[in-house]
């Protein structure tokens, strides 16, 4: 999807999947960017692999829920149905919440976009999943299970719980 995204735009870039915390290349880049894929990960092996990815003066941009660890009962409340419907390892290790520097980053941006997540992309792609599914009693489960998740999503951003957001920084 990236490919073809980019090729529409006519820009040239170069996709590639790999470990978040291991990531390794014998050449430096010009931008990290993580699109809600930090949650789960050990943030320092992160934060640790992408500087050695990038070169002095390099972007990092991650966009993800921002926001740290909840107390036990908005645990229960938001992230146990988030995490038995669609994203196992969710409330792990929290958000990045609460990170006044990250070393070798200075922060250079952030912004909150709990008003614009609900409204994007979730709708479409629980009715594609859905739909794919089919309608074996399995299938009913796990559609149930994604609709509690996003319905769990929706009220922590609508209510503060969570805050959904970008996060910019350089590379000193």
């Amino acid at each position: 999807m990236a490919r073809k995204a980019a090729a529409a735009e006519g820009v040239s870039a170069k996709f590639i999947l790999m470990d978040a915390e291991e990531m390794k290349f014998e050449q430096t880049f010009d931008v990290v960017w993580s699109v809600e894929s930090i949650s789960p990960i050990r943030k320092e092996k992160f934060f640790a692999a992408a500087a050695q990815c990038l070169e002095s003066g390099g972007t990092l941009a991650i966009t993800d829920c921002l926001k740290g660890r909840l107390a036990e009962r908005e645990h229960e409340k938001f992230i146990q149905p988030i995490e038995e419907g669609h994203a196992r390892g969710t409330g792990r290790h929290g958000g990045l919440h609460g990170i006044a520097q990250i070393e070798p980053f200075a922060i250079a941006h952030t912004e909150i976009l709990n008003r614009t997540v609900p409204k994007v992309g979730t709708s479409a792609w629980i009715s594609s999943r859905i739909k794919r599914s089919g309608r074996s009693r399995r299938s009913m489960a796990l559609s149930s299970r994604l609709l509690r998740a996003f319905r769990a999503m929706r009220a922590g951003y609508a209510s503060g719980n969570f805050i959904y957001g970008l996060l910019v920084a350089k590379r000193i």
